[in-house]
């Protein structure tokens, strides 16, 4: 792999690594929450867009 490349995740496995079920993951996607790659019928999540995603959803505390 390239170091322009980045690892593609799959469906579970970006469900695994935003530490959610798959179900909640299939409702992101479906809403459009979240960038993904569409390869006929499967998903595809590069790791930037989960990171995005997370930082997108961040709360910060209250002091």
């Amino acid at each position: 792999m390239n170091n322009n490349e980045e690892k593609l995740y799959g469906m579970h496995e970006a469900a695994e690594y935003l530490g959610i079920c798959y179900r909640t993951m299939q409702n992101i996607v479906y809403a459009r929450e979240i960038g993904f790659v569409r390869i006929r019928k499967y998903y595809k999540f590069r790791e930037s867009d989960l990171k995005k995603y997370l930082e997108k959803n961040y709360i910060k505390p209250v002091n």
